[in-house]
């Protein structure tokens, strides 16, 4: 349903980033990638869908888009868009907490 929802509706964030938590909790984040890249593009300011993007390309080893994703994540949420730190975050000495 949501594949024929987005063949349609090339613009519909939502049910990209929907069908992409599908794949990505399905363990298919090559196809998770595709549809959160799409729900960004459609709407930029979908945090979720970056975040979510974020992950799957944690998942799939490709680290530099994962450090954007996170880099932009971080610049764009309200939260943490006004700290200093977050335009210089360096993500080789970042650790789990």
């Amino acid at each position: 349903m949501l594949e024929a929802e987005v063949q349609e509706n090339t613009t519909n964030a939502e049910a990209w980033r929907i069908l992409g938590q599908l794949y990505q909790e399905n363990d298919m984040d090559e196809f998770a990638m595709i549809a959160f890249k799409n729900a960004n593009e459609a709407d930029p300011y979908d945090l979720d869908s970056l975040l979510c993007l974020g992950i799957s390309c944690t998942n799939e080893l490709d680290e530099k888009e994962a450090q954007r994703c996170f880099q932009n994540w971080l610049q764009s949420h309200p939260d943490y868009s006004q700290l200093p730190e977050v335009a210089q975050v360096n993500f080789e000495n970042l650790e789990s907490i």
